[in-house]
C-alpha cells in the first residue's frame, strides 16, 4: 500500500470492505506474508476474529461483558497551544480535559473518528460542536460544545460541557429575546 494510503478506517474503506466481502475470492483477501498459500475471504474474516478476541481479551478482560467501545475508544481534547507532548507534563495536565469514553465511528452520525491503521482507537477528530435546530420552533433548539464556552483553561467554562458532550446530551438553546432573557443566569454588558 502507498504510503498515506493505508486503511484508515473511514468511509471510503469501509465502501471497499463492503465490496470485498462480495468477492470471496478475490487475491486482496490473500495474506502475501504466506508464500505458496492463499488465503479466501472466510480464512482471513476468521483469523481476524480470533485475533480481534485476543486484542479484546488483552485489553479489557475475558468476560465479554466488560467489552464496551467507550473503554478503548475515548476522546482526550488538547489545547491548540499548551497541550501537546512538547510541552512539559504537569502544564498539558492543567490545560487537557481527562480523556472520556465516547461511542461513535468515523462514519455514523455520532462522528467520533479514529484511525484504524493506528495501534490504539483514540479518537482523532470529532465535531466542536453538536446542534439541533427546530426550524418550526427555534427556541426548542439544542446544542453542546465539545469542552465549554471559553477558550481559556482558567475559566470555569473552559471544559465544563465535555462531559454532557461525551454522554450525547445537549442543553437548550433559546432563540428569541423572551426566551433568551428568560433563561439568562449571567449578564455581561459590553460598553464603549
Amino acid at each position: 500500500m502507498p504510503d498515506g494510503h493505508g486503511a484508515s478506517g473511514d468511509s471510503r474503506w469501509l465502501e471497499v470492505v463492503r465490496r470485498l466481502l462480495e468477492q470471496p475470492d478475490s487475491p486482496w483477501w490473500d495474506d502475501r506474508s504466506t508464500p505458496g498459500l492463499v488465503e479466501g475471504r472466510d480464512e482471513i474474516l476468521t483469523q481476524a476474529l480470533v485475533q480481534a478476541r485476543l486484542e479484546l481479551t488483552a485489553q479489557l478482560g475475558r468476560d465479554a461483558e466488560d467489552w464496551q467501545w467507550g473503554r478503548l475508544h475515548e476522546a482526550a481534547p488538547e489545547h491548540p497551544v499548551l497541550g501537546g507532548s512538547s510541552v512539559p507534563g504537569i502544564v498539558r495536565g492543567l490545560v487537557n480535559p481527562g480523556a472520556r469514553a465516547v461511542g461513535g465511528g468515523s462514519s455514523v452520525v455520532d462522528a467520533t473518528a479514529w484511525d484504524a491503521s493506528a495501534e490504539t482507537y483514540t479518537v482523532t477528530a470529532a465535531p466542536s460542536m453538536r446542534m439541533v435546530v427546530d426550524l418550526a420552533d427555534l427556541d426548542s433548539s439544542t446544542w453542546v460544545t465539545l469542552t465549554g464556552t471559553s477558550g481559556h483553561p482558567a475559566s470555569r467554562h473552559y471544559d465544563d460541557q465535555f462531559a454532557a458532550w461525551a454522554e450525547g446530551e445537549t442543553f437548550a438553546w433559546p432563540f428569541s429575546r423572551a426566551a433568551t432573557d428568560a433563561d439568562a443566569s449571567d449578564i455581561l454588558t459590553l460598553t464603549p
